[in-house]
């Protein structure tokens, strides 16, 4: 029975390597003008992100052995495709809210910085979502302009 260990342990090895790819993928099935929808893209570009972090892409070390190592987190096509229209949507509302005067930039933020901006905001939507806040089903334009001007209010 022992000597059937090594080979029990490679199979659960690589059913949990394949396993994580499977079930860490993130689809849009909801219109973006959804909340839900929005929601989705937010999960794959904080996916990326993730990635983007662990993987230190900004300087490589590791090389092949990282990406084999972390192959089931890497996003998809479509997951970064679903992302950089997240990321679309959060860069738009910000610069016409920073236009209009509707937002003031804060000392820790660069607003003129589109992917700080975005992964600010998205740091705030998911404490949000954490913190169990019901969101409406509504146009997620409107949620996101709403949670801009929460998140960046101008001083009166």
């Amino acid at each position: 029975m022992e000597r059937f260990a090594p080979l029990v342990a490679t199979i659960l090895v690589v059913v949990a390597y394949f396993s994580i790819r499977f079930l860490s993928a993130v689809h849009a099935t909801d219109d973006i003008l959804k909340t839900s929808g929005f929601l989705q893209r937010h999960d794959a570009f904080e996916k990326v992100l993730r990635y983007d972090d662990w993987m230190d892409t900004r300087v490589r070390r590791g090389g092949i052995f990282k990406q084999v190592i972390l192959w089931p987190i890497k996003p998809s096509d479509e997951e970064i495709q679903i992302a950089s229209q997240y990321l679309g949507v959060v860069i738009e509302i910000a610069d016409h809210l920073l236009s209009t005067g509707a937002i003031c930039p804060s000392e820790e933020i660069n607003l003129s910085d589109n992917l700080e901006t975005a992964s600010h905001f998205s740091y705030f939507l998911s404490e949000k979502l954490e913190a169990e806040i019901e969101i409406e089903e509504s146009n997620s334009l409107i949620f996101v302009h709403d949670s801009f001007l929460e998140l960046f209010p101008c001083p009166e």
